[in-house]
């Protein structure tokens, strides 16, 4: 399938995890202009990207130095809502990338942006909730009201308890 040299408009719209550094995306491009582009690139129906940004950007950044590389293949995935694309692209990115403690913060603080439960975090990333508690405590935008637990039904960020002396 043929790609234009240029990059789609919504690259980084689903990226969760932190960007390569500079020698980890210059050993991917190595990598690509030396066997092509290894895994498919997921999109969505309507051609965004939801895992596989770096290598586009490294095939696109090839291809404009005038390297020879095959055309990529895509994987295309059909999704009712954002929060899906996310949890996809958070399932096939930590089959992949090993979280350190910087990039799991990076990652949990994104995510708690979204409006998702500490819980729901947690689940997502494989540790227990207290570390995402400690990892997301003062994100800038503050702690929601509600927040978006893994039923996709909304929640208050925090139980209110009342206590009574009778």
């Amino acid at each position: 399938m043929s790609r234009a040299t240029t990059l789609p408009l919504t690259v980084g719209k689903y990226q969760v995890f932190p960007s390569l550094s500079k020698v980890e995306f210059e050993k991917l491009k190595r990598s690509i202009a030396k066997s092509g582009i290894v895994v498919s690139v997921v999109v969505d129906q309507n051609d965004d990207i939801i895992d596989g940004h770096h290598r586009v950007r490294a095939w696109n950044e090839l291809r404009a130095g005038g390297v020879k590389v095959p055309d990529y293949k895509r994987s295309i995935r059909h999704f009712n809502d954002d929060d899906e694309r996310i949890e996809m692209a958070i399932i096939l990115n930590e089959r992949r990338r090993h979280l350190d403690p910087n990039m799991r913060k990076s990652v949990a603080r994104q995510l708690r942006k979204r409006e998702w439960s500490v819980r729901r975090i947690a689940e997502e990333l494989d540790v227990g909730s207290s570390t995402i508690q400690r990892d997301i405590s003062g994100v800038p935008s503050g702690t929601p009201d509600k927040v978006i637990g893994r039923d996709n039904k909304t929640y208050a960020a925090f139980k209110r308890f009342e206590v009574s002396a009778s």
